[in-house]
Formats: C-alpha cells, structure tokens, sequence
C-alpha cells in the first residue's frame, strides 16, 4: 500500500447509500460525506458555518452490503479510506472501515441537522423532567397478600419411575425389560 494516503473523514451523511453491482456481481456501495466547517469571525467572535467538505466514499464486498443495509440520510459517520483523488470540490476515498459517530448520542436520523452548532450562547437550556404528580383519588388500592403458611403439608417424594417400586424389588433387571419394550424392531422404521 505504498504510495497511497490513508484518512480519516467525520461528517453526515448526505443521502441513502447507492448500492450497485459490478458485472463481476460485487456488491460496491458509494455514499457522499458532508463535513461541515466552521470559521471564526473576528468582529462577531462568533463560530459561523462555513464552506462545507464533501467525500464520495466507495466500499466494496461485504462492507458494501452493511453499509446499504444500516445507514441512512444524515446518519453522523467517520469513515476510514484511501484517498483516490479530489475532483469537483469532492475528495474520493476508497473505503475501509465505516463507523457510526456516537459522539452527540444516539438520535433518530430524521432528526440530525448537517451543520449543527456548538456554539454555548446559542443552546437552549431546558428543565429537567418532572415526575408526572399522580392526583390524590387514583391512588393505587392496597393488594391484599395471604399470610404465609406456618405448616405446609408434607408431601411424599415420588419416583420419577412408578414402576420402580413394584418392580425393583421382584425384578432387578426391570429397566431393562421397559427399554427392550421402547425398541422398535429393525423391520418397523
């Protein structure tokens, strides 16, 4: 692998991955990687988005198919490949490991915005939850649970085999006689 550039790019998801298949019938997978990129303006001292990076990734084999099969539209990904080439603005990666970033905790795709921002002035705080308060006539009514018993009746362990005890003491050989009674003879299969 000399000579080949290998990197690391973070981003979203721009659409669902394309899934097709070379006349050879290998499954090759491409999906195109959003990087947002943010710059810090001077007068506002503020973060503002800036231009952001795009990565068409293409994967072949079985890492193809896991990729069609679990990502999805704006799924927050870092991704691991070899670097093809830059052509139009996008950088190609040859694909070899593909991650699901956690980073931001676990969301519904739907809802994950490409350029999010982090910056503290701009988050909204929220209250913590509350226990839903219970109104005072749905109180649950109280179970009434038997008293345990003081002497449970006793009872007699049995024989896993009943013909044990007859048997045993006239016939010692009476398991025998009950397998040989179970088997089917050769001719009846």
């Amino acid at each position: 692998m000399s000579g080949r550039t290998k990197t690391t790019v973070e981003g979203y998801l721009s659409s669902d991955p394309q899934l097709r298949f070379t006349p050879k019938k290998t499954p090759a997978a491409r999906i195109l990687i959003v990087t947002p990129r943010r710059q810090l303006d001077r007068q506002s001292h503020r973060w503002v988005p800036d231009e952001a990076q795009l990565t068409l990734g293409t994967a072949r084999g079985q890492l193809a198919l896991d990729i069609c099969e679990v990502l999805r539209d704006r799924t927050p990904v870092t991704v691991t490949g070899y670097l093809t080439g830059s052509e139009d603005g996008y950088l190609e990666l040859d694909l070899t490991d593909v991650a699901i970033s956690l980073r931001n905790g676990v969301k519904d795709p739907k809802t994950v915005q490409a350029e999010p921002s982090y910056d503290v002035r701009r988050l909204t705080l929220t209250t913590p939850r509350q226990q839903p308060t219970r109104p005072v006539d749905a109180s649950p009514s109280p179970v009434a649970i038997p008293p345990r018993p003081t002497n449970p009746p006793q009872v007699a362990p049995q024989s896993p085999f009943p013909l044990a005890k007859s048997t045993a003491a006239t016939n010692p050989n009476w398991l025998f006689k009950v397998c040989d009674d179970l088997r089917i003879p050769a001719g009846k299969t």
